[in-house]
């Protein structure tokens, strides 16, 4: 059973295969630098201190079927205001998000398989609004989601098609320090940009390996210079780019370092954590793009990742990861 998540997620991607849209995006943009010649590495390498893990195959509470993103929560959104994390995790197979505290004590749930307001088909990623409410990557529905923090739904945004504000397959999103929202559009090979509203701003990307051309983009992550980094997964890269669209390709890890990287994100150093789930490890890069570590072997084999999808850090720096392929949510402290 320890594989069906990945076994399930390759149908799903297979089925949701489609023409390119490259109609409906202009070329990409492209800020060019002279090469990189080793550039001073602005940040130590860091180290992971094992702070816990939790989860387990099943369908009970703090049991998942794939879970796959995860969102931490930013101090003093709790219900209760305050200073304490909550963790949700999107079990994309289990159609449901789950939240926890920071120790892993499950808190609630919220979510089932369907199409009405509140249901989720296959959901990714969840992400946090500024008010504290979520907004839910339902990716088998083709919609974002509007909800309260225990699932009481709100809004959404739910247009399939290939008009230049519709989605298809939205698997990943961050918000900038504007509220204006990155969703990375899978199906269609490119970034939508809402307001917190879900109103359509922009969007930019279009099939291919070019500077600033995305394959099957998954993770999204914003750095505290609002430039939007980009997990381009069917490329095994990951790019960055200004807010209007334009790659920044000195600022991209060099090419031949990732291996279909699903998930990203920094920590208080503004080191950039990616989730490579083709080498099944964690992989850390400086604010400059240079590799600082590989991180996939830690400890005894059960300590083994097998398949990382989801990440995200707190603003304790601790860093949680979803691996799909153990059914469980790990914890590591950053140092």
């Amino acid at each position: 059973m320890a594989s069906s998540a990945l076994v399930a997620a390759a149908v799903i991607a297979a089925a949701c295969e489609r023409a390119p849209d490259s109609a409906s995006s202009p070329p990409q943009r492209v800020e060019r630098a002279a090469p990189r010649a080793a550039p001073a590495v602005t940040a130590p390498a860091p180290r992971l201190e094992g702070a816990g893990r939790w989860g387990r195959e099943g369908t009970g509470d703090a049991e998942f079927l794939g879970p796959f993103g995860v969102h931490a929560s930013a101090p003093g959104r709790t219900p209760a205001g305050g200073g304490a994390t909550e963790v949700f995790v999107a079990d994309d197979l289990g159609n449901s998000v789950q939240v926890f505290d920071a120790t892993g004590r499950f808190l609630r749930r919220f979510g089932k398989q369907g199409t009405a307001p509140g249901e989720f088909s296959f959901p990714d990623q969840v992400l946090e609004r500024e008010d504290g409410k979520l907004i839910v990557c339902d990716t088998g529905n083709n919609r974002l989601q509007i909800l309260g923090r225990d699932g009481d739904f709100i809004a959404q945004r739910r247009r399939w098609g290939f008009l230049r504000d519709q989605l298809e397959n939205p698997r990943g999103a961050a918000r900038d320090g504007k509220g204006r929202v990155f969703v990375a559009d899978w199906g269609r090979h490119r970034i939508c940009v809402f307001d917190e509203a879900l109103e359509f701003l922009a969007a930019w990307g279009r099939e291919g390996q070019a500077p600033g051309e995305l394959r099957r983009p998954i993770g999204v992550a914003v750095d505290r210079e609002g430039r939007v980094f980009v997990a381009d997964s069917g490329n095994d890269r990951v790019q960055v780019f200004s807010p209007d669209g334009t790659v920044q390709a000195d600022r991209s890890p060099a090419a031949g370092q990732l291996e279909s990287p699903a998930s990203l994100a920094f920590d208080s150093q503004r080191r950039l954590f990616v989730a490579d789930t083709g080498s099944r490890s964690l992989k850390c890069f400086a604010p400059t793009g240079d590799l600082l570590g590989a991180y996939g072997r830690m400890g005894s084999a059960q300590d083994v990742l097998e398949a990382p999808r989801g990440i995200a850090i707190d603003a304790a720096d601790r860093l949680y990861v979803v691996d799909t392929g153990r059914h469980e949510v790990r914890v590591f402290q950053v140092r």
